[in-house]
């Protein structure tokens, strides 16, 4: 957790504002709401609100009762609590075709021991997860319990400890979220549309004068619905393993029961349609997963920090940053992190934060956002915000739950 560094922000003393940037209370809301309540249990204190926006935690305290002190004092150890009482976990799911897949997954964690919530975002493959630190089995318990039940669905996962602009959303090896991977299911679904139509151009054979044994179009029926349904059909059946019936099971049942009444065209015509529009649904979900990852590369991966005291200067990795690190960003070059101007005047490009395509001025004591492109002038910039912090992972975070 982030060290607190109260504010006192009213005349008589009687009120607090400590950041939470870094703590589990600013990583999650369900934990800001315990420590709310936490705060609120400590004698003296009236009341205590946490700002979203700012990632503040203000209390109002009577000081005749308790020092400001005391309440930054039990406000740390409570915020320490919650951070050994809960944990926080980040995966990447691959595998998920359709939001029935997702909603298997989400089910299906939901239910294992210790896990309090589980939210699954389709468009960006990612499971976010909180859970309890069971005492007597502890938390690699809980995460194994979690790996085992979304891999007995079918699904691959990788856990991820970055967030934000660390945890781009790069599809996991066999997904089917690669191009390749959505080149193939297309090419399947190509070649069920083209089986599908040889069998209904062999049942027009008679008319047009030629023959083909009924035996031949139904076989072609049925290889085209099996290329074209196995795939929903197999998801189908791993959802109902979480006791959702949905679209995709639905589909294989009603192609099955087509089949079973000798109706082959209409199965796998009903069976290619569905499967070319979960194909070009594939396509449309990838489209918008590398709009997510090229607004991630809007932040760079290093940066050059100033050490304090000498002019000595070092590239490290945007993930080493710490707060009041002062970075050096030369011409033509990308904020790593959000920071305040402390020397040197210059233009800067936000368009990748703000939208506005002019650059802006900007000179000593102007806030600066990671991702913004600077001009023809040197910087040195003093880091405010870590990069998982900064304006741009939070813009990523909304886009993501806009999804």
């Amino acid at each position: 957790m982030a060290e607190m560094s109260p504010t006192l922000i009213a005349d008589e003393m009687a009120s607090l504002a400590i950041p939470l940037r870094g703590s589990v209370a600013d990583a999650c809301v369900s934990c800001a709401d315990r420590l709310v309540r936490r705060v609120e249990s400590i004698p003296g204190v009236q009341r205590a609100s946490v700002s979203s926006a700012t990632a503040t935690l203000r209390i109002a305290f009577d000081p005749s009762r308790v020092t400001a002190h005391e309440v930054q004092s039990r406000t740390e150890e409570a915020a320490r609590r919650l951070a050994s009482e809960f944990g926080h976990q980040t995966y990447q799911i691959g595998g998920m075709d359709c939001a029935n897949c997702a909603l298997s997954v989400e089910k299906t964690v939901s239910s294992v021991p210790g896990v309090l919530s589980a939210s699954v975002n389709f468009s960006a493959s990612r499971m976010r997860v909180e859970h309890q630190h069971l005492a007597d089995r502890g938390e690699p318990a809980v995460a194994e319990l979690i790996e085992k039940r979304v891999r007995d669905l079918g699904f691959t996962l990788s856990r991820s400890d970055r967030e934000a602009v660390d945890s781009a959303p790069d599809p996991a090896p066999g997904t089917g979220a690669t191009m390749p991977g959505r080149g193939r299911d297309l090419w399947r679904v190509g070649i069920s549309g083209g089986l599908l139509a040889a069998g209904l151009l062999g049942e027009q054979m008679p008319v047009l004068g030629g023959s083909i044994p009924a035996s031949a179009t139904t076989s072609l029926y049925a290889i085209s619905l099996a290329l074209g349904g196995w795939r929903f059909a197999v998801s189908g059946v791993r959802a109902l393993r979480s006791r959702i019936v949905g679209t995709n099971l639905l589909m294989a049942v009603a192609a099955v029961g087509a089949a079973c009444l000798g109706e082959w065209s209409e199965a796998a015509a009903v069976v290619f349609l569905y499967a070319l529009g979960e194909a070009l649904e594939g396509v449309a979900m990838e489209r918008t997963r590398r709009s997510l990852a090229a607004l991630v590369d809007a932040a760079p991966p290093e940066a050059i920090v100033q050490r304090a005291g000498t002019l000595s200067q070092e590239t490290v990795p945007t993930s080493r940053l710490a707060l009041g690190d002062v970075l050096v960003v030369r011409p033509g070059t990308r904020l790593a992190a959000d920071g305040v101007i402390i020397s040197g005047e210059s233009t800067l490009i936000e368009a990748a934060i703000t939208g506005e395509s002019l650059p802006r001025d900007t000179r000593r004591g102007d806030t600066v956002f990671a991702g913004s492109v600077n001009g023809n002038g040197s910087l040195l910039v003093q880091v405010t915000a870590l990069p998982e912090d900064s304006t741009l992972a939070r813009i990523l975070h909304l886009v993501e739950d806009a999804q």
